[in-house]
């Protein structure tokens, strides 16, 4: 009896531990951020030819996670970074041009490995809740049996115990669900505003995409090939030029 007597501290710790860990814990959430206008300040390139004028920036940590909602920012980062170079587009000319992925001399990223990248940060946003909760659901489990077989005493805390325990799978019901709608929403976030295969940019018209490219990928020195959408003539070529 003494000997459960001294574990009613640390039971009552347990249980303030898993009653409070779904609320401490952040649920997994995301916000779909507008991609902004590629201005001239912002812009790592700018050039005007061919009566069109081009810009293109290469993103860093701090762009990826303003644009992807904290998600992005692991993806400039380590062996296997990938960038996203966002591609601003003013069409002056008096004929529709076309920007083609195509057109781009870069090997390119698939949009659906973004998609799973960024799907498996948010996942990892939620684990630590598995984690904690694992960890300390067989010490609930085994101090709830040692405070119920106490008796009287016990008999007050086997309820709280019960909710505890319930409440840690319960939270993690919850995250698992509103993970698969974040994937969704990232899904749909990368499709909005990447160049999946090609634009059509008619006269007066500034259009604002993203590709994606591995830094094994990625070249100081790059060609961007526009086209005319009506008659098909010579390509419009850039040769775009990036800081290190």
């Amino acid at each position: 009896m003494l000997t459960i007597i001294k574990l009613v501290p640390i039971a009552l710790l347990v249980i303030f531990i898993l009653i409070l860990l779904p609320g401490c814990v952040k649920g997994p959430s995301y916000t779909i951020n507008k991609l902004m206008p590629l201005d001239q300040p912002s812009a790592d390139f700018e050039t005007t030819e061919h009566n069109i004028t081009l810009r293109v920036k290469k993103f860093n940590a701090g762009d990826c996670a303003q644009l992807f909602d904290g998600n992005g920012k692991r993806m400039v980062q380590g062996r296997l970074a990938i960038y996203p170079l966002q591609i601003s587009v003013k069409n002056n000319r008096p004929e529709p041009i076309i920007l083609s992925r195509g057109g781009i001399d870069l090997t390119l990223t698939d949009e659906k490995k973004i998609v799973r990248k960024l799907s498996s940060n948010s996942f990892m946003r939620s684990m630590g809740t598995l984690v904690i909760g694992t960890i300390a659901a067989p010490f609930a489990t085994t101090f709830g049996i040692k405070i119920a077989s106490a008796g009287y005493a016990g008999l007050y805390l086997l309820p709280l115990f019960t909710f505890a325990i319930f409440a840690v799978p319960g939270w993690l019901l919850f995250t698992g669900g509103a993970s698969m709608n974040i994937n969704k929403l990232i899904k749909h976030h990368i499709y909005d505003i990447a160049l999946i295969n090609k634009e059509v940019i008619y006269p007066q018209q500034e259009i604002n995409t993203v590709v994606f490219v591995q830094r094994k990928h990625l070249k100081k020195e790059f060609v961007i090939r526009m086209s005319d959408y009506a008659y098909g003539t010579d390509p419009l070529v850039f040769t775009v030029t990036l800081p290190h």
